[in-house]
């Protein structure tokens, strides 16, 4: 495995430099002056750009050694300034501007040092060009959001043909779009609005922002709603993520259509780390922001971004996808009012698309395991197996037979998931929900089989809720102060194990 350091200067070279550009674009001329600067003592001044040509709509010029991208000043041709545009070479313009006639100059750029300080080459000449057929004020709408060059989707989702919408089930699923231009706005659909414990909320990022507790959030009040997610921002690129942080239970949401002013743009790249998250409700932050056990459940108090997995996620900067139901389990839970389902259980699950609000498998929509493939894979199953409905009243032999029908199918689970991704590390984790001696050591077992196949499997006990002065959530479940804690121990555990390294702290809660 790579370094993290090693991912973020990639990530430097190839994407565009946002903080240059919401600082640039809205520079006056006067704070443009050309200049040139002395690079490096290993690295020849930085030329200015040579060959610069706009032919139907598209900015080229000839390349620039070590030049990351292009500052473009745009007026137009009576001289009124435009704007600063950071841009890649063969960019279409038409993406920016009005129909109209302009000219433009351009500066090379280059990022020199640790703090990837920007340096600028002279401007070049004048290039008088004209735009015909522009594309701002775009919109994508049904199957034009499945254009992966503008819209990146997060977890699992799927495009319903009868609604012509993307839909998003699980706590953290969601999307990233990029644009240029300032404002941006979004059509999303949703199941059980005006059900007050059950209506979805997503949180949105904007530029980059990752920390769970610096989004701004939504609630989805009614089956169909417009929200304007950014506006007023200044005239440049931008990405906005929208994640879901309620669970698949209590509803779903669709993205139906995304419109700017301005126009669409490839989003931020993936991340180097994919962890995949496999649980029940604690995954999900379930009663998370409850402060004591005999506060119900809500999608109000309940915040999967503050769950120890999207937490875990953000320190290590990482992708992740989490397939999670509150009451599931291996082989039976409260979902089944402690009966053995062989359908209705997490591995079946992990193997479609989603589980809908009526806590169904979605098993007309097989998953494409393809789609996510995990550097990491977290799982935490077994509390509902041995904690659902009628578990302590049965006799010692028929504990005996689930205890032994658990370790199999556990076993089983495990090496399915070594078998779509034989390079991903497996974690087993328990003990958030309490300590439990027969989930303990069944999990012991497990983990004992799998090594006899795969040795890079391992366990994790993690502190559980109710402790350390921190108070319960809903139903005796953790609350975010446990998750903190939880998330830092698996920081720690991971990073420990791997090459991976934190980037981020955790986060600091009012």
């Amino acid at each position: 495995m790579k370094k993290i350091i090693s991912f973020l200067f990639i990530l430097s070279l190839i994407t565009v430099s946002m903080a240059c550009q919401t600082s640039s674009t809205t520079t006056t001329t006067t704070q443009s002056t050309t200049y040139s600067v002395s690079i490096d003592p290993t690295i020849e001044e930085l030329s200015t750009p040579e060959g610069v040509e706009i032919t139907e709509n598209l900015f080229e010029c000839l390349p620039v050694l070590h030049a990351v991208e292009y500052l473009v000043e745009v007026k137009t041709s009576s001289d009124e300034f435009i704007g600063l545009y950071t841009l890649s070479n063969q960019f279409d313009l038409s993406y920016l501007l009005d129909d109209g006639d302009y000219k433009l100059r351009v500066q090379s750029v280059v990022q020199i040092g640790p703090e990837a300080t920007l340096y600028y080459s002279y401007y070049s000449e004048v290039v008088q060009f004209t735009i015909t057929g522009s594309k701002k004020n775009d919109e994508m709408r049904g199957l034009s959001m499945s254009n992966e060059s503008y819209i990146r989707y997060l977890g699992r989702t799927h495009y319903n043909e009868t609604t012509e919408a993307t839909e998003m089930y699980y706590t953290g699923s969601g999307f990233e779009v990029g644009f240029y231009g300032t404002s941006l706005e979004a059509t999303f659909l949703t199941t059980n609005p005006g059900i007050i414990a059950k209506e979805p909320y997503f949180v949105v990022f904007i530029d980059g922002e990752l920390n769970p507790t610096l989004g701004t959030e939504y609630l989805m009040f009614a089956p169909e709603v417009t929200f304007t997610l950014a506006s007023d921002l200044e005239e440049g690129y931008h990405t906005i993520r929208v994640v879901k942080r309620s669970e698949a239970l209590d509803s779903d949401l669709s993205i139906k259509s995304i419109t700017t002013d301005g126009s669409f743009a490839p989003p931020s790249v993936d991340k180097e780390l994919k962890i995949q998250f496999i649980g029940a409700s604690t995954m999900t932050g379930y009663g998370n922001m409850a402060t004591s056990p005999s506060t119900s459940k809500t999608t109000l108090n309940s915040n999967g971004l503050l769950a120890y997995p999207a937490l875990t996620s953000y320190m290590l900067n990482a992708e992740y996808s989490i397939v999670a139901a509150s009451g599931w389990g291996i082989s039976r839970g409260w979902n089944t009012g402690g009966a053995i389902d062989p359908i209705r259980n997490i591995p079946n699950a992990f193997d479609y698309l989603a589980i809908n609000p009526s806590a169904t498998i979605l098993t007309d929509i097989p998953w494409n395991q393809s789609d996510f493939v995990p550097d990491i894979i977290v799982v935490s199953l077994g509390a509902n197996d041995f904690n659902s409905t009628n578990y302590n009243s049965l006799s010692v032999s028929a504990q005996e037979d689930l205890v032994a029908l658990f370790i199999s199918e556990y076993t089983s689970f495990l090496l399915k998931l070594h078998g779509y991704f034989p390079e991903a590390i497996i974690i087993c984790a328990y003990g958030i929900l309490g300590t439990n001696t027969v989930l303990e050591s069944s999990t012991d077992t497990v983990v004992n089989n799998v090594k006899e196949t795969y040795d890079q499997v391992y366990t994790i006990k993690l502190t559980s809720g109710g402790t350390n002065d921190i108070p319960f959530g809903s139903d005796y479940h953790p609350s975010v102060g446990t998750h903190l804690i939880a998330a830092d121990e698996l920081v720690a555990f991971i990073t420990d194990l791997t090459d991976f390294e934190k980037v981020n702290e955790n986060v600091i809660l009012d």
